[in-house]
């Protein structure tokens, strides 16, 4: 199904180069999931894209070592923007919460992340990079560090919970009886962790995007 956010972060391929962050309330709220959505949309416009998680990388000190973790030989920025050819491309930074004050890892990585972001801002008058970073509301909140890693007039683009009729949606897609869920968002939750549980561990397995997710490197052709 798809998301509001992912409209709203697609919305933002229009203008020259853009900043955007990506929160949800709680873990669980949709923001991998939505994220998935918005690169799988970029790889299916022919729209470079690097995404990767930061949960899932060691700590680094500089662009270059942080694009080796990659598999790359070079700063993430520079290949994307090679990529680009003047056009857009997205570099999305997933869990950035990973390297929050509360993480405990070295101030190093965030150093190493603020100067990747810098590099891709730098060469906007080569290519449209259009940055997007992933992160838990409470941690962009409370960790000033972070938001310094965006600019004042970055924007913000938060995932909201499915309505009801969305749910129901998703339930009668899937040939589920929708009275099963008359008592709203919370029974729906607990029928569908009970009834589906087997339905999306074999439907994710088979999902040609998952396993690379963890560092998701499309520069086309």
């Amino acid at each position: 199904m798809s998301r509001e956010a992912t409209a709203q972060l697609l919305a933002r391929l229009d203008t020259q180069g853009s900043d955007c962050v990506l929160t949800g309330r709680r873990a669980g709220a949709g923001k991998t999931g939505c994220v998935l959505e918005f690169v799988e949309k970029l790889r299916s416009e022919d729209i470079p894209v690097l995404a990767f998680r930061l949960d899932r990388l060691d700590p680094v000190s500089t662009t270059i070592e942080l694009g080796q973790r990659l598999g790359l030989d070079e700063s993430p920025a520079l290949v994307l923007a090679a990529a680009a050819a003047k056009g857009n491309a997205v570099l999305v930074i997933d869990q950035l919460d990973a390297i929050s004050t509360t993480s405990g890892r070295t101030t190093g990585f965030l150093d190493a992340v603020e100067a990747l972001l810098n590099e891709a801002r730098g060469l906007r008058p080569r290519s449209q990079i259009h940055v997007v970073v992933v992160c838990r509301e409470f941690d962009w909140k409370n960790d000033h560090r972070l938001r310094k890693l965006l600019p004042t007039e970055h924007n913000h683009v938060a995932v909201g919970e499915f309505s009801n009729d969305e749910v129901n949606s998703v339930l009668q897609a899937a040939r589920f009886d929708v009275t099963n869920c008359s008592r709203g968002k919370s029974s729906c939750s607990v029928y569908l962790k009970t009834s589906l549980s087997s339905w999306r561990q074999s439907s994710l397995l088979r999902h040609p995007s998952v396993p690379r997710w963890i560092c998701l490197i499309d520069i086309g052709t």
